[in-house]
């Protein structure tokens, strides 16, 4: 992964905030990657958050289905 700086304003600190206290995020950094992905329509956004091979062999099943 690459590092990236952005600037947030108070608002979006909350919006971050509440997206962790709704999805059960621990990070800042999931929280907004999870937001990223919903918002580009990203199927099951979820399985993306911290990949694993779990996760992993779940999407590979879900490409060959």
């Amino acid at each position: 992964m690459k590092r990236t700086t952005i600037f947030l304003g108070d608002a979006d600190r909350r919006a971050i905030q509440a997206i962790k206290d709704r999805f059960g995020i621990s990070s800042d950094s999931d929280a907004i990657r999870l937001a990223l992905r919903v918002i580009a329509g990203v199927p099951h956004p979820e399985f993306l958050l911290l990949p694993s091979a779990e996760t992993i062999s779940v999407q590979e099943q879900e490409q060959v289905a």
